[in-house]
């Protein structure tokens, strides 16, 4: 949570409760902070009651602490996010859908870095295919990377309309496209684990040549 500022009731020292107003900003496309009743923002009441203080300090000292203490508020926000838990899965309730979609962002993380590590796996598997004076493809190797450089922006772009199309309310919508692009992920891992298994078949002398077919897979909308 982002502390946006406090507000006070009524008077500064007759007990009334201090207002912490909070907005919602470690997974802002989960949190749409916009809808007042989606969670993602915060108002929370402090008891203060500092009147006793004033006999045994005055007044005058009273005023320094209370301004320090709002400076401190002020510039240390981190100690009131502490307090509100809201960027884990077991901050919100079981089955909500903040609870849903932070699973599936855990989830997501876990699938890209391994995404990410065996497509390294394949690139530097291609480059090591070229035998017998016969040099690497370099415009198969660029295609690669820039094909999967695009498929990343292909999948967010593509599951932000699979969320808006469900037409739910609050964050539900962003929970959805979260989970369409783990189903994504997770599909892509497999193709990549398989042209890489399907290449280590092939003996390295005619790797150069029957490799290309094992890479077809990787483009799934032209290769039904």
């Amino acid at each position: 949570m982002q502390f946006l500022g406090q507000l006070r009731l009524k008077n500064q020292f007759d007990g009334e409760p201090l207002l912490l107003l909070f907005m919602c900003q470690n997974n802002p496309s989960l949190c749409d902070e916009w809808d007042a009743n989606a969670d993602g923002n915060k108002v929370v009441s402090v008891a203060v009651d500092l009147s006793n203080l004033i006999d045994l300090i005055g007044y005058a000292n009273m005023r320094k602490i209370f301004l320090s203490v709002l400076v401190l508020a002020l510039v240390s926000p981190i100690v009131f996010a502490e307090i509100e838990c809201t960027d884990r899965p077991e901050c919100w309730p079981e089955g909500s859908s903040m609870h849903t979609g932070l699973l599936l962002v855990q989830q997501q993380k876990a699938v890209d870095k391994l995404l990410a590590s065996k497509h390294d796996d394949l690139i530097k598997l291609v480059s090591s295919s070229s035998s017998g004076g016969i040099p690497v493809d370099g415009r198969l190797l660029a295609a690669l990377k820039t094909q999967q450089a695009a498929w990343l922006k292909y999948r967010a772009e593509e599951c932000e309309l699979i969320g808006s199309l469900t037409g739910a309310g609050g964050t539900w919508p962003s929970t959805y496209a979260n989970k369409c692009e783990l189903n994504h992920s997770e599909q892509r891992l497999r193709r990549v684990r398989s042209a890489i298994r399907c290449i280590e078949k092939i003996p390295l002398e005619k790797r150069s040549f029957e490799q290309n077919n094992c890479l077809q897979q990787l483009a799934p909308l032209t290769n039904k």
